[in-house]
């Protein structure tokens, strides 16, 4: 008994940990607007008053720019005074350091919402094939059934939206829509996240080009 409970347990705690796997960011959604030009060097802003989470997001956009042959250093907005209140003098703020350090664009990252979803997973019976040793030659095979039992699933979808801004004339060129679930920390969603729109920038530029 002891044996087929360690079994049955072993076998619960696999299917929770699946229902639990790692973060994932996808990609749902790229317009590309006008890509006219290689956009080489790029200011990085996340708008978000938290400074861990801004200074995460705008650190992994930044190392991940610079490694695939960018110029990019994120935006100053650490001033206790910045304007998180105010969109206008936001965006006044940052297209002003964008043009005085002669950026060719500014990469706005923005949370656009965050969704939470409860799912029930039923009952289930696994059934699982078991070898018994019969003598030196021979085994016996039958069929032992573990009931796992019913639990409810959380899951936390974020959905965020990233835009190329062009600084001379301020208007947005390319953005992506980009979904991430389940992140296991702020540490590990960022990388995946920096990754991924690094990476869907460089392919829409370089189409650009051809």
């Amino acid at each position: 008994m002891g044996k087929h409970m360690n079994r049955g347990i072993c076998l619960w705690l696999v299917a929770l940990l699946v229902g639990c796997s790692s973060a994932s960011t996808k990609i749902d959604r790229i317009e590309e607007i006008k890509v006219d030009k290689a956009y080489r060097t790029v200011l990085v802003f996340a708008v978000s008053s938290k400074n861990q989470i801004r200074n995460s997001v705008e650190t992994s956009l930044v190392d991940q720019l610079n490694k695939d042959g960018f110029d990019a250093e994120a935006f100053d907005s650490s001033a206790d005074s910045f304007p998180w209140n105010d969109p206008d003098a936001i965006q006044s703020l940052v297209s002003s350091s964008a043009k005085a350090g002669n950026f060719d664009g500014v990469l706005v990252t923005a949370l656009v919402k965050k969704e939470r979803d409860v799912n029930y997973v039923p009952e289930q019976i696994v059934y699982m094939p078991v070898v018994v040793p019969i003598g030196p030659l021979a085994s016996r095979t039958y069929v032992e059934t573990t009931r796992m039992p019913s639990y409810f699933q959380d899951s936390v979808k974020y959905t965020l939206k990233s835009t190329l801004f062009d600084t001379d004339t301020s208007q947005p060129v390319w953005q992506v829509f980009s979904s991430t679930l389940d992140p296991e920390s702020l540490d590990s969603a960022v990388q995946d996240y920096g990754r991924i729109i690094v990476n869907a920038l460089r392919d829409s530029l370089k189409k650009a080009d051809r």
